[in-house]
């Protein structure tokens, strides 16, 4: 009985996730950007890209319960191919902060906290998108196979 209550709550997880998604998309299509402001659009976007790991991977684990290592295949792939997006943008915007903060020269802790919201809403969600999609490669072909029962062969 608690491996189902694992299900309903990866589903429901998914469900509100997706409920998450539309709005942030509905909240972001009314937003208009001014040149002072855009770069929060970018962090909008970098917001949508983790929500859509998230949905995708508690999606999976909701559909392919009883077979965990493909769950965790599609997480992996989602990881890398969210993972690439994220990286450039949240190189495109530290790189954007840092420059202003040393050009401009005033307002370095305005600045300064800028960055660390970049850091917290793209960065590491990056590195850690990074970290999970790696742990595929770390693992070998058959390593979670055998562990979980799978039909890795056994010699």
């Amino acid at each position: 009985m608690a491996m189902q209550n694992k299900r309903l709550l990866f589903g429901l997880l998914a469900l509100a996730l997706a409920f998450v998604m539309i709005l942030a998309v509905k909240i972001g299509a009314r937003w208009k950007c001014t040149e002072m402001d855009c770069w929060i659009g970018l962090l909008g976007n970098g917001l949508l890209l983790n929500l859509v790991f998230l949905f995708i991977h508690f999606s999976a684990k909701t559909l392919y319960f009883h077979r965990p290592n493909i769950a965790t295949g599609i997480s992996r792939i989602a990881a890398a191919l969210i993972a690439f997006p994220l990286t450039l943008v949240a190189g495109l915007l530290l790189l954007t902060a840092v420059n202003a903060m040393l050009v401009t020269g005033i307002e370095t802790f305005q600045y300064l906290i800028d960055i660390a919201v970049i850091l917290l809403v793209v960065a590491v969600p990056a590195v850690l998108l990074w970290w999970h999609a790696a742990r595929a490669l770390r693992a070998g072909p058959n390593k979670s196979l055998d562990a979980s029962g799978g039909s890795a062969s056994r010699n």
